[in-house]
């Protein structure tokens, strides 16, 4: 056993143990080593829809515990550390994989993912034991997440975390850190609307990457990384055993938010108003958006045109049509509202 599988085994916990509901935002690894991202709460039998962060690459720019590896969401471009977008990675991930198959390839729902069956993955970082098993293994941690947990009312047991601290990269822990807060829709936008209220302070905000992250913020040097998982599984409006099915691709949409307390899970979903479609009304109640890089970027009055596709969503008794959108580049704020007084929103990059 060399020292990446002495760190990690305090943190994976077997495949066998996933599921049958799972959640978003979860590492997994691969049988090869790589750490796959799960993505939303819809996935197929015996499989995950998920992304590649990180993969093994000798001389890779990245060490975990003792092994090289090279990242698809975050490569280094000139001797400098880029974020790029979904359809850059995904294009990516079939040029390191030309074996892939059509059916892990193409997925309805989510254009920029990929089927793994679970028979290729070892095991997962559960993010809230992850969480506490870090803290025990570092008190500052355990006093930033103390910290956390009283500025905002949240109970820490209900608290996890994701990226590389869940499977005991701790070496980090100074400069930023990745916290999942599960609760009820209503628990997490009482969170995310405090950390709005942060933004209104410019010394908590976070740029990265070439543009701004409404979610993250500044506290006591240590950059705060918010994600919110649904603790009830009643509120997923997209779960896993919903039907799917294509009604109309490549249309133009345009229409108003008229709820986004969804902005910030995977798929982001709101509730809209006005809706044409190619120019044309159309009863269509729900917007999704299947790319989690712009969780909270948008809000209850803006008016936005997107490109993409209407699909059909059964669930139990219920069948309705939403708009999807899969990639960011395809959404457009037709009327922005500046929640953080003169300073948008809009994502760049």
């Amino acid at each position: 056993m060399d020292r990446f599988e002495k760190v990690i085994s305090d943190y994976l916990v077997p495949i066998s143990n996933l599921g049958p509901q799972i959640e978003d935002s979860l590492y997994i690894l691969h049988n090869d080593g790589s750490f796959v991202y799960s993505q939303g709460y819809y996935h197929p039998p015996g499989a995950i829809f998920g992304k590649v962060i990180n993969y093994p690459f000798p001389g890779g720019s990245l060490n975990f515990f003792g092994r090289d590896y090279e990242s698809i969401a975050k490569p280094v471009e000139e001797g400098v550390r880029q974020s790029i977008a979904n359809d850059f990675q995904a294009s990516e991930y079939i040029r390191l994989h030309p074996e892939l198959t059509e059916d892990a390839r193409k997925n309805l729902i989510t254009d920029y993912h990929f089927k793994f069956p679970l028979n290729d993955l070892k095991g997962y970082f559960d993010n809230r034991g992850s969480l506490k098993t870090a803290m025990a293994k570092r008190p500052q941690l355990r006093g930033t997440i103390e910290e956390l947990s009283d500025m905002f009312k949240f109970p820490i047991e209900d608290m996890g975390c994701t990226g590389s601290l869940v499977y005991g990269r701790l070496d980090d822990i100074d400069e930023d850190v990745d916290v999942v807060f599960y609760g009820t829709v209503k628990e997490n936008r009482r969170v995310l609307d405090m950390v709005y209220e942060l933004q209104k302070d410019p010394d908590h905000r976070i740029f990265e990457y070439g543009r701004y992250w409404p979610i993250r913020f500044i506290h006591n040097g240590t950059i705060i990384c918010t994600f919110y998982n649904y603790i009830d599984w009643d509120e997923v409006p997209l779960p896993s055993g919903c039907g799917i099915k294509l009604v109309e691709e490549n249309v133009t949409a345009t229409f108003e938010i008229t709820n986004a307390d969804h902005s910030v899970y995977m798929p982001l979903v709101f509730k809209i108003k006005d809706c044409k479609v190619n120019g044309k009304e159309r009863e269509i109640g729900y917007f999704y958006i299947y790319d989690s890089s712009i969780r909270g970027e948008y809000f209850e009055s803006e008016i936005l045109e997107v490109k993409g596709k209407v699909i059909n969503i059964t669930r139990g008794k219920e069948s309705f049509d939403i708009i999807l959108t899969t990639i960011r580049h395809d959404i457009k704020k037709l009327r922005e509202v500046p929640i953080f007084g003169d300073f948008g929103t809009t994502p760049t990059g």
